[in-house]
């Protein structure tokens, strides 16, 4: 999917957002669970595909497309260490969250968007997630 970024890391506010000289619009910036709870979510899917045989021959494909909100269920609404497992909303700032890696070491899902991998919607190719310097 499309890279959802943002210029506020942390607690999305308006003393943060004025210290950094950015106005305060925290609807265009990523999701980050109570960090920015109403911010945009990523959006993508998860294709997988495997050939078909038949008598030895390869006679095609089989695909499935996962919508990537089934993934995120898994880090958005866990609390890894809690007794109450599964919670409405995920403070990051706890740093107590659950996230996701691909095989080539991608971040697929975080309770903060802004930390998954995805794709430059001009470009078509892979955006670099927020990192700090």
């Amino acid at each position: 999917g499309k890279y959802v970024g943002s210029k506020i890391i942390g607690n999305y506010s308006k003393i943060k957002t004025k210290k950094n000289n950015i106005k305060f619009e925290p609807t265009k910036s990523a999701y980050a669970g109570k960090e920015n709870p109403i911010g945009k979510k990523f959006e993508g899917i998860i294709r997988f595909v495997t050939p078909v045989f038949k008598n030895g021959k390869k006679v095609g494909f089989l695909s499935l497309a996962l919508d990537h909100e089934h993934i995120m269920q898994f880090t958005d609404t866990i609390n890894p260490t809690s007794k109450n497992l599964v919670q409405d909303i995920v403070d990051a700032g706890s740093g107590n969250y659950a996230f996701m890696w691909d095989s080539k070491g991608r971040n697929i899902s975080h309770i903060r968007d802004y930390f998954i991998s995805g794709y430059d919607e001009n470009s078509g190719k892979r955006a670099m997630p927020w990192i700090s310097k």
